[in-house]
């Protein structure tokens, strides 16, 4: 993926950076608030990164525009808050949300990758996979990853795991298993003597295995209620596709109106007698009395549909699978579960020692299903993915050493604990190792981009290493620095460095990126979408 052009704007004011290049860019000034970060966050947004944009600075008031080039394919991209639009070979695609935009992009432009989280297979999802080769300015956190959103680390390390071909396995909860287990079970086994003696002279534990029964039977009845969770789920999900794909049907059927011919006249608004006819999509508006703009978006809106029904028969698929295996689990139940509700009240009765002991049960059971899954892995395979994460860490170490020859740092994991954070510069040093390690085993094709690249005092030495270990990749590189007065002194320090693109932004007024100048170029980008913003003329 190599980025071309960057624009971001509205009716008032603009910008629009085309002069990055392929190899290393540095976007530089020798003060905050020029707008390099903005520029930055607007590539990872409309890729379909989430909005972490500076707090003076109101994304949803402005329509980001993108222009990539992906496997020798020109890409180009529109948001304007959840709606996003692509341009590919000339044909325009539109999106309600980054979940419908994330099914396209894994299905037609580049393939993210999948992995099981919750028992089902999972499109990773933006804001971890471009962790990958994206990092802000804020927010950075070694421990975890910089943007949740639901997912964590652990995500970030299946996403890794996936992309290297291995199955991920959690090292750490592997080594703990088998005592946690033991530990559990012996005082589940003491709990069960106790209760028994307790109640030995009942009748109740004379019909009823007592735990046991109640451990398998409790066992199937949780299974059956998380399988109608996940089908209420996916039959959720199936509705709401079918009444957007009724209402995107509807929407043909007017637009295709707009095409009649009629031969007492036409059509003109009440009010100002305009025959300019407007077709409005969440916060965007496209002119639809142009017939190419409205073939486009007729193109569009079908493609929109074809793909939701895609998601329909996905759903399908799963509710029948889901389906079979309640059947099967509902089959399963043994014959002395009805002798089991005969004696419920009198089980209540042992309340505290039950509760505990079907907490205890919980939980064994859960750490014998992480045990289980890990069984289906093969010591090889074990091994292999620790071979893999091994080779990671050591490559950050390498490029830690680069850096600095001198340096003390020792990485021993891919992400540090909570406890033992990095600061300062060392924070820098950090997330430019793993970038660069991550980008050398996996051999991904994204472009590395790191805003305040030499931020938190960064020695000059270490920077220059940087830089120079920038030049060698063969991806594209976009870096964002803060100069010193001294640095700026003739000629910027960049200026002086051959093989990369040095871009001052020294120049602009701060806080004022964006200004009228741009918006002529901006509207014309705008129109190739069929585009047009309220109170501009044409």
């Amino acid at each position: 993926m190599i980025i071309k052009k960057i624009a971001v704007g509205n009716e008032k004011e603009a910008y629009i950076e085309d002069r990055i290049k392929t190899g290393v860019n540095i976007l530089y000034s020798n003060d905050n608030n020029k707008g390099k970060t903005v520029l930055i966050q607007c590539i990872s947004y409309a890729l379909g990164y989430s909005e972490i944009f500076p707090n003076d600075f109101n994304i949803n008031d402005y329509y980001v525009y993108l222009e990539v080039e992906i496997d020798s394919k020109i890409i180009k991209i529109l948001r304007k808050r959840r709606n996003i639009f692509l341009i590919i070979k000339e044909e325009l695609y539109t999106f309600d949300n980054i979940s419908e935009y994330k099914y396209f992009f894994d299905k037609e432009i580049y393939q993210l990758p999948h992995y099981i989280k919750d028992d089902r297979e999972k499109i990773c999802d933006f804001s971890v996979y471009y962790e990958l080769s994206f990092i802000p300015q804020d927010k950075r956190n070694a421990s975890n990853i910089i943007h949740k959103e639901g997912n964590n680390k652990n995500d970030f390390i299946q996403m890794i795991a996936s992309i290297g071909g291995y199955q991920y396995i959690d090292k750490i909860d592997v080594d703990q298993l088998d005592k946690d287990i033991k530990e559990k079970e012996s005082s589940l086994y003491s709990l069960k003597k106790r209760i028994k003696i307790a109640k030995q002279d009942k009748n109740i534990f004379s019909e009823l295995s007592s735990s046991f029964d109640q451990e398998k039977y409790k066992n199937i009845k949780e299974q059956v209620k998380d399988i109608q969770n996940k089908i209420s789920i996916e039959k959720r999900k199936r509705t709401l596709e079918q009444n957007r794909i009724i209402k995107l049907e509807n929407l043909i059927s007017e637009l295709k109106s707009l095409n009649r011919k009629i031969n007492e006249g036409y059509f003109v608004c009440e009010d100002c007698g305009s025959t300019k006819i407007i077709y409005k999509k969440g916060d965007v508006l496209f002119e639809t009395s142009n017939p190419d703009v409205r073939t486009n978006i007729l193109e569009s809106i079908r493609r929109q549909i074809s793909l939701k029904k895609e998601i329909i028969d996905e759903c399908n698929l799963e509710i029948d699978k889901l389906i079979l295996k309640n059947r099967q689990l509902l089959e399963s139940i043994p014959n002395d579960v009805n002798n089991y509700f005969l004696y419920l009240q009198e089980i209540k009765d042992l309340e505290a020692n039950i509760k505990n002991a079907d907490k205890l049960t919980q939980e064994i059971r859960e750490l014998k299903n992480q045990k289980r899954n890990m069984g289906h892995i093969d010591k090889n395979k074990k091994k292999e993915y620790n071979s893999f994460i091994d080779k990671i860490i050591k490559k950050m170490n390498y490029f830690q050493h680069l850096i600095d020859p001198n340096t003390k740092i020792q990485y021993i994991n891919i992400f540090t604990t909570a406890s033992k954070m990095f600061s300062g510069s060392t924070e820098t040093e950090y997330y430019f190792c793993r970038t660069i390690s991550l980008l050398t085993v996996l051999e991904h094709d994204l472009p590395i981009i790191i805003d305040a690249f030499r931020d938190k005092g960064l020695a000059s030495f270490k920077e220059n290493n940087m830089i120079e270990i920038c030049k060698k990749l063969k991806n594209q590189v976009i870096l964002t620095a803060t100069l010193k007065d001294e640095e700026y002194s003739g000629i910027s320090k960049y200026k002086k460095i051959n093989g990369i693109n040095a871009l001052d932004f020294d120049s602009v007024e701060n806080s004022k990126l964006l200004n009228k100048k741009f918006c002529t170029e901006f509207f014309k980008l705008l129109k190739l979408f069929g585009i047009i913003i309220s109170n501009v003329k044409n």
